[in-house]
Order: structure tokens, then C-alpha cells, then sequence
């Protein structure tokens, strides 16, 4: 998904649609943590980090103070790997019960991890630690798989009205808007409800 997020960046065609594209996905990185989808969360944060699009120096200085620090927050606390990601850790155990979506690339990991340990001890005996762990780890995830995680009709088309504002803004640039209609319209217009809400948020 973060590649998919890097393609639809580079293939822009001047800094000045990049740097829009970017505050773009900024901001559909905050509704993804607003609807506690972790696992898009850290797609588009990893995808905006990777160096293709990070070392656009002069596309990233035309962005927003407030998307700047907006990501920063997101990238250095939300999705940080300190301490074994404990922040979105807690995050994700303080909201079970309520819709969300688990970064499942990370639970698998743990259970890559714990299917390492041994499942004796020295002295023979079952490692009911091991087990209890492995259990904890697929509990939290079935939970999150039970509870419902609504999509409106209305927040499907979300990304498009986000996208026309902070992209083809018509009031400040209608040449603007108006080449990214004609040029980019079906192409970058799908990624809202289709491939952004639709599969970022799902």
C-alpha cells in the first residue's frame, strides 16, 4: 500500500502538485487515526518516510507548517518504534470494544516471535507462558474483528472533497485545478472513495 502511495506522488508533474499531494495524504493519515485505522495509518506514514518522496526537499518546503507537524506528531510519536512501538500499543489496547483496525503486520511479527520460544522448559514441563501470550495476541485481533466498523455512503466520498480541496483548490488556482481535472481526474479521483476510503479505511 505505501508503494501504491509513492507511484501516486511521483507522478505528478511539478512541485506544486506534489506539495498539495503530500498535505493530501497527510491529512488522510489523520482521519485513518481519527477512525483508529492503525494499519493505513502506518502505510501512509512509512510511505510518505521512504526515501523517494521524503528527499522531495523542494516539493516538502512548499508544505503547510500545520501538515508538517501534523506528520511529525504522527511519525515520531503515533508510529513510533520506540520502546517496541509502545505507543500505538497502548493506543490499540486502550480502544478495544470500539471499531479499529489492528497494524496486523505487527501482530504477526509477535507471533513469529513467540513461536520462536520453546515450547518446554529445562525440566520438561509445558511453556503455559508462551502459550498465554500467543493467546492474548490473537484475542486482541479477534476482538477487533468482532466489533463493527461502519463506512458511510457519505465518508466514502470524503477523500474526494478533501482531495479537491486541498489539490485542485479552484478559488486560488483554477488553471490548477483545472489541468489536474482533465489530466489526473479518473486516475487521482479513484483513490477516493476506491482505493483510499474504500481500502485505506476498510
Amino acid at each position: 500500500m505505501n508503494f501504491v502511495l509513492v507511484f501516486q506522488i511521483l507522478m505528478q508533474e511539478s512541485n506544486k502538485f506534489i506539495s498539495k499531494t503530500l498535505e493530501y495524504f497527510i491529512h488522510l493519515a489523520d482521519i485513518c487515526l481519527e477512525r483508529r485505522n492503525f494499519f493505513s495509518l502506518f502505510a501512509i506514514v512509512m510511505g510518505l518516510s521512504l526515501a523517494p518522496v521524503y528527499r522531495l526537499k523542494t516539493a516538502w518546503s512548499a508544505v503547510s507548517a500545520t501538515s508538517k507537524n501534523r506528520f511529525n506528531y504522527l511519525k515520531t510519536h503515533v508510529t513510533d518504534s520506540k520502546r517496541n512501538f509502545s505507543t500505538y500499543r497502548n493506543m490499540f489496547k486502550q480502544g478495544l470494544g470500539s471499531p479499529q483496525i489492528p497494524h496486523i503486520a505487527m501482530t504477526l511479527k509477535d507471533c513469529f516471535l513467540l513461536e520462536e520460544i520453546d515450547t518446554f522448559t529445562e525440566d520438561k514441563k509445558v511453556n503455559f507462558s508462551k502459550f498465554a501470550k500467543q493467546y492474548g495476541q490473537l484475542r486482541d485481533v479477534l476482538q477487533a474483528k468482532q466489533t463493527p466498523y461502519h463506512i458511510t455512503i457519505e465518508e466514502l466520498g470524503m477523500a474526494k472533497i478533501v482531495f479537491r480541496q486541498n489539490v485542485a483548490d479552484e478559488d486560488q488556482d483554477p488553471a490548477m485545478a483545472e489541468e489536474l481535472n482533465s489530466r489526473y481526474g479518473d486516475r487521482i479521483f479513484s483513490l477516493s472513495p476506491c482505493h483510499v476510503l474504500h481500502t485505506l479505511l476498510l
